[in-house]
């Protein structure tokens, strides 16, 4: 059925704006499905589906503002976002398609051609290096204002015009762009981009640690002078934090006097994943904590070259004390990121008590884990749990012997997002050539996940993740109250003894479960017993059964399909290509993964669909 334009765009009128930007999923199947130049934004996932669209005439597309070419799971892009926007990357499966669009430099001419008012250009930035910078230069004009990261000087010249006047984000990345600073010029880009309000510079891993710029405090003053209103600023493997000098330090005692440095009144974003001297790290949180106020979002990894030690009265105050002087002057902090390898040095209970008596707005808590045994796992729970306000929470833990009381999530009221790490390791190779006794046969007093007590303590709890460790031989409590809010259950390394228990209970507990992913896990059996739920979403990924055997087999039964219709499946590796697909079996004689529920909509099996 082919629709006049008139009707779709009366359609697209009553979407919200997200809605258009997305796509009009409600036209699905209505009309060419490469000519919807109606969109606002439009999406490439492959170079096959670019191609048509391209050759297709279409009076719409004048209407494109945005274009992606590819879906970037880029380095340093937000583990969070990833796992929203591609469910295969997230779990670990191999992706269904390419995630990388080549296009060429006649190809993108003709895009621009064809799209007068195209203001944002995603794809990859390693195309740079085969595109003709001039040409695509002339004919942007002034008019686009997003761009893919720029990673060599001569791409500067698209924001060194009234364009870098409009534009209000800015990507810079790579050790060409980074050298620019040993002469005295990666400052002098940002008098061209005057309106910047996110501005991110990362490396792209090509050699970038040899180049990475050193910043002084005046460093960064200039670049904050240069972008006032900068709102989110991310330096990932970029820069080095000089130690700075007495006249350029902030210290506690001289706050109130006189002083050069001026406090940014608007940036709400930063993420640092920086080198810093060790002897300059008190100065440098203090120096932050007074130059951004205002921010709600903090994601710290830090790491210190090699100093030689100086003199003890030498000594700048302890990372844990500087760390908590510094969230303690954010009133305003809604997520807090620590990276883990940071744990020992920053983390302790100082930090998160000052977190608990000075945050009262932090909702997303993503830490390390300070020390190397039980006692520390229940100091980091007892610290966490006294922060009420946490939604999100991400913390690892060791296993033990000791029972574990998961029963103090219960103080966090609003959790609805657990993100649980045990330190201790995922499926124990040491087992894997044991013949003697059973999977679990050692480590059966290991207190592991019991997810009836985590669910139990966290009644509004949405998401669970659980990464390594294990779940162990368990009697689960009968649940008088279903968990009706608990809707994902991830699952990466875990160690699961009887599968059937473990499943059975959340099929009867947890009525509304719609997304379930498992990575690598070992077991005995895989016997996914779902018998009570319609999923939306099911990756099974790498799964093993003990002592070592990959599963590449399963059995699928949906029960609203007729009783007869057990489907087998056979996952395989093409010889010349190495990409996975699916072959249909008429009979089962091998191990296999036993998947039962009402319905599922979308099942990913080893990284194919079925």
């Amino acid at each position: 059925m082919e629709l006049p334009a008139e009707i779709l765009e009366i359609i697209a009128s009553h979407l919200p704006s997200n809605d258009q930007y997305q796509g009009l999923f409600v036209c699905k199947g209505w009309y060419a499905p490469f000519g919807r130049s109606l969109y606002r934004h439009i999406e490439f996932k492959n170079r096959p589906q670019f191609k048509t669209w391209l050759n297709t005439s279409s009076q719409h597309k004048s209407l494109v503002r945005s274009i992606q070419f590819g879906r970037h799971c880029a380095k340093y892009n937000q583990p969070q976002e990833q796992q929203q926007h591609n469910v295969d990357c997230a779990t670990g499966a191999m992706p269904l398609s390419s995630i990388e669009v080549g296009v060429t430099s006649k190809e993108l001419s003709t895009v621009l051609e064809q799209l007068p008012l195209l203001e944002a250009m995603q794809f990859d930035s390693r195309l740079w290096q085969y595109l003709n910078t001039k040409q695509l230069e002339k004919l942007a004009r002034s008019r686009l204002l997003v761009l893919p990261a720029l990673d060599h000087p001569r791409q500067l010249s698209f924001i060194q015009s009234k364009r870098g006047l409009l534009m209000s984000s800015l990507h810079l990345r790579g050790s060409d762009v980074f050298q620019l600073h040993k002469k005295g010029l990666f400052l002098d880009i940002f008098r061209s981009t005057p309106r910047l309000v996110e501005l991110t510079v990362d490396a792209d891993g090509l050699g970038d640690s040899k180049h990475v710029m050193s910043f002084s405090m005046q460093d960064v003053e200039a670049l904050h002078q240069s972008l006032p209103h900068l709102k989110r600023l991310a330096l990932v493997d970029s820069v080095r934090l000089m130690e700075p000098s007495s006249s350029s330090s902030l210290d506690h005692d001289d706050s109130n006097q006189h002083h050069p440095i001026a406090p940014s009144t608007r940036l709400e974003t930063l993420r640092l994943h920086v080198q810093i001297e060790k002897y300059g790290i008190h100065q440098w949180l203090n120096y932050m904590s007074y130059k951004y106020p205002l921010l709600t979002d903090l994601a710290l990894h830090l790491s210190s070259p090699y100093q030689a030690p100086r003199q003890p009265l030498a000594l700048e105050h302890s990372e844990k004390s500087a760390l908590a002087a510094f969230t303690s002057k954010l009133p305003l902090l809604e997520t807090l990121a620590i990276d883990p390898s940071m744990s020992k040095l920053y983390l302790g209970d100082t930090t998160i008590h000052s977190l608990s008596n000075n945050n009262k707005r932090l909702n997303r808590l993503q830490v390390g884990l300070w020390g190397d045994n039980v006692e520390s796992t229940h100091s980091a729970l007892k610290c966490v749990t006294a922060i009420s306000s946490i939604s999100h929470l991400c913390i690892p833990l060791w296993s033990s012997e000791k029972s574990i009381d998961f029963s103090l999530l219960s103080k966090l009221h609003q959790l609805t997002h657990l993100d649980l790490i045990d330190r201790a390791g995922g499926p124990q190779q040491k087992q894997a050539h044991s013949t003697v006794g059973t999977l679990f046969s050692e480590q059966k007093n290991h207190s592991g996940y019991p997810i009836d007590i985590i669910l139990t303590s966290c009644p509004y709890l949405a998401d669970l993740k659980l990464h390594s460790g294990q779940i162990t031989s368990h009697t689960y409590q009968q649940q008088l109250q279903p968990h009706i809010h608990l809707k994902s259950l991830r699952m990466d390394r875990v160690e699961i003894y009887e599968t059937s228990d473990v499943f059975h209970y959340l099929s009867s507990s947890c009525p509304n479960l719609a997304h379930v992913f498992l990575r690598k896990c070992i077991s005995d059996s895989f016997d996914l017993a779902l018998s009570n739920l319609n999923l939306t979403r099911v990756v099974l990924s790498e799964l093993r059964q003990y002592p070592d055997q990959q599963l590449d087999h399963l059995t699928l039964f949906q029960q609203q399909r007729p009783i007869t219709d057990i489907r087998l499946y056979k996952s395989s590796v093409h010889p010349h290509t190495l990409r996975p697909y699916i072959r249909r079996l008429k009979k089962m004689q091998h191990a296999h993964i036993y998947l039962e529920c009402q319905s599922v909509d979308q099942l990913i099996f080893n990284g194919c669909r079925i």
